[in-house]
């Protein structure tokens, strides 16, 4: 039987044909069965698509899922990882649709995605100011993303690995204050007109090392007087729901965040103060958020107190 040829008179292989515009097209079968045509202008770049089709047919690799978008994947994505605190959750799905949602990036299909575009991105955050610490926590969604798509055999290779390595540390790390530092600090508090009504709380947060979420959510159920002990056992974040912001109840962001914490000497008298202080002043809050009520630390109204904002007591 005759083979049939191009228009330049090479023998054409199987599946490969030539239209009469004189594009050539490859008609293959993907892994699932589904009939797939590819096409170029030139019978050697057609080859070399074929030849890529046949080594992701061996092994499996599913190209149709790689039409999909990053967003798309990472919708997915989240959608499978129950294992994380709500407040961390929200966080993620923020992060994404304040950056990657409208983005080239997010938009772009996995199999198009290549280390460079996730190089230009994090440069992009780079160039706006923004610390490692930011472009870290985009890169533990992106890599995880595209590692899913990778054990779902979608595409062959991780095209963040390395990413992050290519951007330093920041100079400036987070240090700790010296017990010297804290002492001056909590001094100056004490005997500033301004701040002193803050004084409690600071030494509770110095004195527990709790996160913001957890010291704004403590409750007077949560103070154990009697055996100076403080419950852990949720914590209060500020987050916009059904269009609206406001605040809600969530557990710790880890299952070890749910413990006991003894009091110290000064924990225990700041507490005490700062019970003394909000029944002298019928501060006492009558709000209550998802079954959590009587909180510790409020403002001047018994509402709780904003994190991450410059809300006070008065």
């Amino acid at each position: 039987m005759e083979r049939r040829k191009d228009n330049k008179g090479r023998v054409l292989q199987k599946g490969e044909s030539q239209r009469r515009d004189g594009l050539y097209v490859f008609q293959y079968q993907d892994v699932f069965g589904k009939r797939k045509s590819i096409y170029a202008r030139d019978l050697s770049d057609l080859r070399k698509q074929e030849k890529q089709i046949g080594k992701d047919l061996e092994d499996h690799i599913n190209t149709a899922g790689a039409e999909i978008t990053l967003n798309e994947q990472f919708d997915m994505y989240m959608s499978l990882k129950i294992q994380i605190a709500n407040s961390t959750r929200q966080n993620y799905i923020d992060l994404w649709n304040n950056n990657l949602r409208g983005n080239e990036l997010g938009n772009k299909r996995l199999c198009d995605i290549r280390k460079s575009d996730i190089l230009r991105f994090y440069n992009s955050l780079f160039e706006r100011g923004l610390k490692y610490s930011t472009i870290k926590a985009f890169h533990c969604m992106i890599s995880p993303c595209l590692e899913l798509a990778v054990d779902d055999d979608v595409i062959r290779k991780n095209p963040s690995k390395g990413c992050l390595a290519e951007f330093s540390r920041d100079i400036d790390e987070r240090v700790a204050l010296t017990v010297q530092e804290q002492e001056a600090l909590l001094d100056f508090v004490q005997q500033s007109r301004v701040y002193s009504n803050y004084y409690p709380m600071i030494v509770f947060m110095i004195g527990t090392a709790v996160r913001c979420g957890e010291a704004i959510g403590l409750t007077w159920r949560d103070v154990d007087f009697q055996n100076r002990e403080i419950s852990i056992n949720h914590q209060l974040i500020y987050k916009k729901s059904a269009g609206k912001y406001g605040f809600y109840a969530d557990s710790p962001k880890m299952d070890s965040g749910v413990r006991i914490i003894p009091m110290t000497h000064e924990v225990y008298r700041a507490l005490a103060d700062q019970r003394e202080q909000q029944l002298s002043r019928g501060w006492r809050t009558t709000v209550e958020i998802e079954g959590y009520s009587d909180f510790v630390f409020s403002t001047k109204n018994g509402n709780p107190i904003m994190p991450g904002q410059s809300t006070m007591f008065y």
